[in-house]
């Protein structure tokens, strides 16, 4: 079974390295694949449906991926299996180890800069009961 991990229209953009604009007018103008479900009477897709697209069409430019590592400490009241969850939607790479510790966790991101990378990182997991801290650490870019 494939993996299912629903996206909305600022994820998609978040994820493409686009504005939210460019996706609703890909769903208006029907360049989007269909959505998937409907969540709050808005449109949600299946991230890996919106991926092979994306990778499909050679109009789309994606930025470089940016590499780099935090140190991620769960508080109290979150779950392993919701911080994993929140940590993949954020960009984090396996085999991510939680523990009662800091861990250092990688992430990739694709933005025009490594501050765009990095910020859209600390945006998402902003007050989800995942703290971050002693990074970033840089470790590369990848066209």
């Amino acid at each position: 079974m494939s993996e299912v991990l629903p996206v909305g229209v600022a994820e998609i953009g978040e994820r493409l390295g686009v504005r939210q604009q460019t996706v609703a007018q890909w769903k208006l103008r029907g360049v989007l694949p269909p959505p998937r479900w409907t969540v709050s009477r808005h449109p949600a897709w299946n991230w890996p449906d919106i991926e092979e697209w994306a990778t499909q069409r050679r109009s789309l430019k994606q930025p470089p991926s940016y590499a780099f590592s935090f140190y991620v400490t769960l508080d109290e009241g979150i779950s392993q299996a919701n911080a994993r969850r929140l940590l993949e939607a954020a960009g984090a790479e396996e085999p991510i180890h939680l523990g009662t510790r800091p861990m250092l966790v990688k992430f990739r991101r694709h933005a025009d800069n490594y501050t765009e990378a990095t910020v859209c990182v600390i945006n998402q997991l902003a007050g989800s009961g995942i703290s971050l801290s002693g990074g970033p650490i840089a470790q590369g870019t990848m066209a």
